[in-house]
């Protein structure tokens, strides 16, 4: 899948032309993937596309194993959410 660079982690801002903008959109560790995004609705989108190519593969996404940890900002309102329901949080990123 492609995604445009609204739907990615800034790592680092531009600086020069030189020194490009640096992204990151998942870290994938074994049977694991974390979704990294700027903003929570550009997470429900990777996160939406994800289960979308999941499911073309025959896999499912377990909802009792997905948690949303959000970071720098002051409100959870924002709400993650499978076909299945929403997104439990996590208190912590183990």
């Amino acid at each position: 899948m492609v995604y445009t660079k609204a739907y990615r982690l800034t790592l680092k801002r531009r600086q020069s032309s030189r020194h490009s903008v640096v992204f990151l959109t998942d870290l994938d560790f074994a049977d694991d993937i974390a979704l990294l995004s700027d903003t929570v609705r550009n997470a429900q989108v990777l996160l939406s596309a994800l289960e979308c190519a999941a499911k073309e593969v025959g896999l499912l996404i377990n909802k009792s194993k997905t948690e949303t940890l959000v970071i720098n900002t002051c409100t959870t309102n924002d709400i993650l959410s499978l076909s299945s329901g929403p997104v439990d949080f996590a208190e912590d990123f183990c």
